[in-house]
């Protein structure tokens, strides 16, 4: 074996040596700097790329060293691990390869040892200096990198790129997982956000059980003037504080109508983090498909046109009133409808979201009408205008149908060439959305309020006041589009899918709902 004097001495000189070219470097960019010749991006990169190349130069000498010691060690096994590990750093250092059995090859190239080494460790009390000399290797070389980004400023595509050498030296150093927004989850390193969300998914569940379980006051009322006039057979009328509820189909359902309007308010209130109510005359009118036409000839003062497009759907927003219609051909049905323009009065009332923010309306939506009723019945989403059409078909149907998770969709579409560019998502009202931009929306929703809830007030305010959706993300969640589009494919896959929800029976495909208010 080799001597551990010479090896020391050799790679001492290379690392100061390294370490000179970055001062030089470093004092060329400076005076090019006075002089206003060097472009200061490209300065930067230079600065990064010498300070880096350093700081693998001075590791892979510092693990040489740790070998030699743990020769002196009689660590024989520890000996091989610190060898690879500068393979890791330096797949060509010669002497590395050389010890670990690699032959050179008469073109270059290394031919793998035939057995590979695996000698053991004779002294077992040393193992914890060894792995004391090895951390502070680690420590070294991620300081050094840290030092270098935070001078050249970087990105965080480029910081994740850096901080990855430090991973290949110790894929389970913590502290540089805690840089890339990493925690441990069981054996696995995933995204924060993850972890966030494992948290956060409980708290919901609870708030949405609190919401239905806190009792709501209901009284029987008679129809008024205005609802009398209408000329239908009303079943029941019931009052309660967020509204009126009256129709058509079983009394039971009614009093059910009530309670989910009263939770789905409760629920919100909470998520959003301030208060927002329906509006002042707020009336939910509950039919079986039958009364359908009898309902939308009734209604006054509407054009033909509207009373035509009111035809064509499950139900809708009444225009110029606090109204939902729904006749839906099942309660489940009914209930999804309630709960997606619930959802979109509050939100309306409280951030001034509206149906022309499509990615919050559809995906805040749907997101919380699946925690609340466990359902996706009523969307919007026009026919993809680029791609093959029957593919486009083929993702609505399996989203309507109820026997797929949408969330595991969204990770196949956000992992494939067909994911929707966020800059045009995000720009979009809801008639101009296609399915899978719905389909990513609704995971970007999830991954907002499961995972950056602590930024969601200030993201539903700057969009509600208008200021464009792509600035408002990157300026609250502090990346550029790609990066949060990566996140939320890395998000969407460690999260896992959706648990069932009460009552999730999506069957009946997916329905056109009109507009809020």
């Amino acid at each position: 074996m080799r001597g551990t004097s010479k090896r020391a001495r050799v790679t001492r000189v290379a690392a100061c040596a390294a370490l000179l070219i970055v001062a030089s470097a470093s004092a060329s960019v400076a005076g090019a700097r006075a002089l206003g010749t060097t472009p200061l991006a490209a300065a930067i990169d230079d600065d990064l790329d010498a300070a880096r190349d350093a700081a693998r130069a001075g590791a892979v000498a510092a693990l040489h060293e740790l070998a030699d010691w743990c020769e002196d060690a009689k660590l024989y096994g520890r000996r091989m691990e610190a060898y690879r590990a500068v393979l890791a750093l330096e797949p060509d250092d010669e002497d590395a390869r050389e010890e670990l059995g690699y032959r050179r090859q008469r073109d270059g190239t290394w031919k793998d040892p035939r057995t590979p080494r695996a000698p053991r460790d004779h002294d077992e009390d040393a193992l914890p200096e060894f792995a004391a000399r090895r951390g502070a290797v680690v420590d070294a070389f991620r300081d050094a990198l840290v030092r270098a980004l935070e001078r050249a400023e970087a990105t965080d595509a480029t910081r994740r790129e850096v901080l990855a050498d430090v991973l290949a030296l110790d894929p389970d150093d913590a502290d540089t997982r805690h840089l890339l927004g990493e925690g441990r989850r069981g054996d696995a390193w995933v995204l924060i956000e993850v972890l966030r969300s494992d948290e956060r998914r409980d708290e919901l569940g609870s708030g949405v059980a609190d919401a239905f379980a806190e009792p709501v006051s209901i009284e029987d009322a008679a129809a008024n003037a205005r609802e009398s006039a209408l000329g239908l057979p009303w079943t029941a009328a019931l009052s309660t504080p967020d509204g009126r509820v009256l129709g058509t189909v079983d009394a039971g359902e009614l009093r059910r109508q009530a309670v989910l309007l009263a939770a789905t308010r409760r629920h919100l209130v909470r998520v959003l983090g301030k208060d927002a109510r329906y509006g002042d005359e707020c009336t939910v009118f509950v039919l079986p498909p039958a009364d359908k036409d009898r309902f939308i000839a009734a209604l006054p003062d509407l054009a033909p046109a509207y009373r035509d497009f009111l035809r064509g759907l499950l139900g809708s927003g009444i225009v110029g009133t606090d109204d939902l219609a729904q006749w839906g051909p099942s309660e489940a049905d009914r209930r999804d409808m309630l709960v997606r323009q619930a959802v979109g009065w509050l939100m309306a009332d409280a951030y001034g979201i509206t149906t022309a923010h499509g990615w919050v309306h559809e995906g805040f939506g749907l997101y919380f009408s699946h925690q609340l009723v466990g359902t996706r019945l009523h969307w919007f989403a026009k026919q993809a205008e680029y791609g093959r059409v029957e593919d486009d078909e083929a993702l609505k149907k399996r989203m309507a149908g109820g026997k797929v998770d949408w969330l595991v969709e969204a990770g196949k579409v956000l992992a494939s060439d067909r994911a929707p560019r966020l800059q045009f998502l995000l720009g979009k009202d809801v008639n101009r959305m296609t399915t899978t931009e719905l389909l990513v929306s609704q995971a970007l929703a999830a991954y907002l309020v499961e995972g950056r809830p602590d930024r969601l007030p200030a993201i539903w305010t700057a969009v509600g006041e208008g200021e464009p959706s792509p600035d408002v993300l990157t300026r609250e969640l502090g990346c550029d589009l790609a990066t949060l589009r990566a996140t939320l494919a890395r998000w969407v896959a460690e999260r896992g899918g959706d648990a069932p929800a009460p009552g999730g029976d999506e069957e009946g495909g997916a329905a056109r709902g009109g507009a809020p208010r």
